[in-house]
C-alpha cells in the first residue's frame, strides 16, 4: 500500500492513519501473491480448478486446454502409444518369428520411428526380444 498526500501535509500529532486496516490491506496482498506464485509454478492441478478455487467456485472437471490439461493428456497418450506399438512388435515377432527393425520402423511415420526405437531397445533391456546374429528381432529363448 502506498500514501499520497494531496494537499499539505499535516503535523505529526493531526495525522491519523487507520493501522488495522493498512495491516489488512496488506495481508490481503501478501495473499494474493503467494496464490499468484503458487498458482505459476504449480505443475499438477488444471489451472481453471486452481483459479475457480481462489475464488470459492468448484469446477470438478479440468479444461482440458491449459498447458497441465495438455501435458496430462500427453503423457496418457504416451503410454498409449508404447503399449500400442509394443504389442505390435511382439505380435510381429509371433508371426512372423523374425522382424527385420528398418522395414518394421517403415510402418510408421518418421516422427514416431524414434518412439519406436525407443521401445525396441526397451524390449531388448527388459529380455523380453533378442537380435539374431543378422541383426533382426526375434522372441527370446
Amino acid at each position: 500500500p502506498q500514501l499520497f498526500y494531496l494537499h499539505n501535509r499535516l503535523p505529526l500529532p493531526e495525522l491519523k492513519l487507520d493501522t488495522v486496516l493498512i495491516e489488512t490491506l496488506k495481508k490481503r496482498y501478501e495473499e494474493r501473491v503467494t496464490f499468484m506464485l503458487a498458482f505459476a509454478t504449480q505443475k499438477k492441478t488444471c489451472r481453471a480448478n486452481t483459479l475457480s478455487g481462489y475464488y470459492k467456485e468448484s469446477i470438478d472437471i479440468p479444461c482440458g486446454l491449459c498447458d497441465i490439461c495438455l501435458a496430462n493428456k500427453q503423457h496418457l497418450r504416451s503410454k498409449e502409444d508404447f503399449e500400442l506399438i509394443k504389442n505390435n512388435i511382439l505380435q510381429e515377432i509371433e508371426l512372423t518369428q523374425v522382424v527385420n527393425i528398418d522395414l518394421f520402423c517403415q510402418k510408421y511415420s518418421s516422427l514416431m520411428q524414434e518412439r519406436v526405437m525407443n521401445i525396441i531397445r526397451f524390449l531388448l533391456d527388459e529380455g523380453q526380444i533378442e537380435l539374431n546374429t543378422g541383426g533382426d528381432l526375434i522372441k527370446k529363448k
